[in-house]
């Protein structure tokens, strides 16, 4: 079911991508602490051998736990006990690159490295919705194709380029040129100053 809904998630989100993973181990590094509050009770004089080996658990272990699985303890005097969910205070570190979230038994991690593409998808994005702005201000009906002219840093020739389909087809641009836009708008692109010149088609 989940799966299905991926691509919708994905466009609300703004994100490239959603993928599903069943090990959280995936996502973030699990460690666990005992609860003493619940385990003090049981153990008594072996709680703090208890919490020491619980805090060697590895995240396998924890996974399984949390899962329902039960584990048995055995301390140095053939004390056993199960441990469920309750006697653990699970914690979760992300994973480099990695920023994530836990409740109610699921996992949901963003990945929040910026790649080039990214960025060249970012900022054609805003130039976008610059065009549509300079669109409006020149009281363009929706429908009106129009040729763009602009200028811009060198540097973000490419993402113009590597998202033109993208921009003529949000914008209904037949043309979209770079140059001298001596009559343009001077506009913040990404923090970027630009010059767009929009004209009727």
């Amino acid at each position: 079911m989940l799966e299905e809904t991926a691509p919708i998630v994905a466009e609300e989100l703004n994100v490239k991508s959603v993928e599903f993973c069943d090990d959280e181990e995936e996502l973030v590094k699990r460690s666990a602490k005992a609860n003493f509050k619940v385990l003090g009770a049981r153990l008594g004089k072996n709680m703090k051998e208890a919490a020491a080996k619980i805090q060697t658990l590895s995240g396998r272990e924890i996974g399984d736990i949390l899962a329902g699985a039960p584990y048995r303890l055995v301390l140095a005097d053939g004390t056993a006990a199960e441990i469920t969910v309750d006697d653990l205070v699970v914690q979760r570190e992300e994973k480099p690159g990695l920023v994530a979230a836990s409740e109610n038994g699921i996992t949901i991690a963003l990945a929040t490295e910026l790649t080039p593409e990214l960025e060249g998808e970012g900022f054609a994005r805003e130039f976008v919705s610059r065009v549509q702005n300079l669109r409006k201000e020149l009281n363009f009906d929706v429908t009106d194709r129009i040729r763009v002219r602009f200028e811009i840093p060198a540097d973000r020739l490419a993402a113009i380029d590597a998202n033109r389909a993208y921009i003529c087809e949000e914008t209904l641009a037949l043309a979209l040129e770079s140059g001298a836009a001596a009559n343009g708008a001077d506009v913040d692109v990404n923090g970027e100053t630009c010059r767009i010149l929009v004209e009727k088609a």
